[in-house]
């Protein structure tokens, strides 16, 4: 390698004193969440998308997405094996929080979702969701929610600011 090259090596490694100081929309991982924060140039206004596979946070609560092909109203959930909760116990909180717990489809209008209010997962590992009686459990892993949340936060995110990472239907 000749010295022309290793200075320019060098020289590119530099930061761009130009480059935008902010959010650029690029995906960080935190605790095996994926946070991405894009800032508005013109507003300022934030969008943030925090999700884990299957998972993503809104309005402080999260949505697991099973196949909208399942009906999840009649689904049942544990917190890291704690006791059986039926997850038409939240929709109370759910409709607070501004959720619309049912879409336009008339068989099956749980889409496939089942919410959760974030409150009662901040320290929790998985959730298992049964999504009717008789099927097969599964598992969602959701370690590391409150330090993602911490990060959202310090990246300016506010509760508005958080937008449905797993299409439009939310």
């Amino acid at each position: 390698m000749t010295p022309t090259h290793v200075a320019l090596i060098a020289l590119l490694s530099f930061p761009v004193p130009w480059k935008h100081a902010g959010p650029t929309g690029a995906p960080d991982r935190v605790d095996g969440w994926t946070l991405r924060v894009q800032a508005d140039r013109f507003t300022g206004a934030h969008t943030c998308r925090l999700w884990r596979g299957r998972i993503d946070y809104q309005r402080q609560a999260l949505v697991f997405h099973l196949p909208a092909s399942i009906d999840t109203a009649g689904a049942v959930y544990r917190i890291d094996g704690g006791p059986a909760v039926p997850a038409a116990s939240d929709e109370p909180e759910l409709a607070a929080l501004g959720f619309a717990l049912h879409d336009d489809d008339l068989d099956n209008p749980s889409g496939g979702l089942v919410r959760i209010p974030s409150h009662r997962l901040t320290a929790a590992e998985a959730v298992k969701i049964e999504a009717a009686p008789g099927r097969r459990p599964v598992k969602f892993r959701i370690s590391g929610l409150t330090a993602a949340l911490a990060a959202a936060r310090q990246a300016g995110c506010a509760e508005a600011d958080f937008k449905p990472v797993h299409g439009a239907r939310r």
